[in-house]
């Protein structure tokens, strides 16, 4: 069955990835039926990019929506009309075939609940002495798509394999619209929304099954992460990880010895990012 696609992707000052990122969305083989863009700065040239979509696609929905990432997704979802909503972070550079691929999944099994895919050149099994880290402090890591005692996600990227998974990244993934009717983003996470997609793909993927396809490909044009090596950065994470365990992980002495475990993790990786500026 052919369903209709919404696309939804939030921005925040990155006009020119964005151009990017809209200019791989034209060269889809299957172009989603609507776009809709939710511009957290509310910048000319993010609006100008909009209005230059409005021939090639069937609808096309501009909001300058001052907000936080969970806020923007929530407006992009009730702003939305497909039957599958396809999140698309702004610097993502999709292959022509990507749109297809994503959604097919949901086509064919009504069983699926959301489906993610592939990015390309993502390192799984390089740098094995910091995967090792992170597996030993029970840290996201590369995987199965699977969640860990500590609340923490694997990640499947780079799986030459489909499969069913229980993480979906927030910002590369779609979602069949029944979801929606009970579960949204948490809007009590503030700003870039740390840990919105786990929340959110831990809580769905207790009620369904999601799937990866490593058909579905494309480029991460990954943004300096300068922030994740400054203090501020790191009270978030621990905040984010306490309101995640005490939202959704039992409360029994090994999962709780398995978050406190992860929080020590959280100390040691952000010691090496200050370590590596």
């Amino acid at each position: 069955m052919t369903m209709r696609v919404s696309a939804v992707l939030s921005t925040f000052r990155r006009a020119e990835s964005l151009r990017r990122c809209l200019d791989s969305l034209r060269s889809q083989t299957r172009r989603p039926e609507q776009i809709v863009i939710i511009d957290a700065a509310g910048e000319d040239a993010v609006r100008a990019l909009a209005d230059s979509l409005r021939g090639d696609f069937k609808e096309v929905l501009y909001f300058h929506f001052p907000s936080s990432l969970t806020q923007a997704r929530n407006h992009g979802i009730r702003s939305s009309s497909g039957d599958i909503v396809v999140f698309i972070d702004d610097d993502l550079v999709l292959e022509p075939e990507f749109i297809q691929e994503l959604v097919s999944p949901l086509e064919r099994d009504p069983g699926l609940a959301g489906v993610t895919g592939n990015i390309i050149g993502h390192p799984r099994g390089s740098e094995p002495f910091k995967q090792a880290l992170k597996r030993f402090f029970m840290l996201p890591c590369d995987g199965d798509g699977r969640f860990r005692l500590s609340g923490a996600p694997t990640v499947p990227h780079g799986a030459a394999k489909p499969m069913d998974v229980e993480f979906l990244p927030g910002g590369l993934t779609a979602w069949r619209r029944e979801v929606f009717s009970e579960f949204l983003f948490d809007e009590s996470l503030p700003g870039l929304g740390i840990n919105e997609d786990v929340d959110f793909s831990y809580r769905v993927s207790r009620k369904w099954r999601n799937f990866y396809t490593p058909k579905a490909r494309c480029l991460h044009e990954r943004p300096s992460l300068e922030r994740e090596a400054r203090w501020n950065y790191l009270a978030r994470e621990y905040s984010s990880a306490w309101h995640l365990f005490k939202k959704n992980q039992p409360k029994d002495p090994l999962h709780s010895a398995a978050f406190l475990w992860q929080c020590v993790g959280l100390g040691v990786r952000f010691a090496f990012r200050r370590l590596g500026r």
